[in-house]
């Protein structure tokens, strides 16, 4: 991934930088850290496609492209 300078998002550090108690069971992550992840995840990916915009079309990205589904909801779904 490094040598094709594809970006990472490391979840895991940033899920060991939060404030215990994480999980609401000896598995499951409690719902407000579940909820500050997907924060995470959504502002880094909005970043990298800031920094991208112009140069990959939405439909078109090298690394993620959106699906509507029938709630309108979009998801990304990595293309690999």
């Amino acid at each position: 991934m490094a040598a094709r300078e594809v970006p990472l998002i490391d979840l895991h550090a940033f899920t060991a930088g939060l404030p215990a108690p994480l999980f609401r069971d000896h598995v499951h992550f409690a719902p407000w850290v579940s909820e500050r992840q997907a924060t995470h995840l959504r502002t880094t990916l909005d970043t990298l496609s800031d920094q991208h915009r112009g140069h990959w079309p939405k439909h078109r990205h090298p690394l993620f492209r959106a699906a509507k589904l029938k709630n309108q909801t979009a998801l990304f779904e990595p293309l690999y």
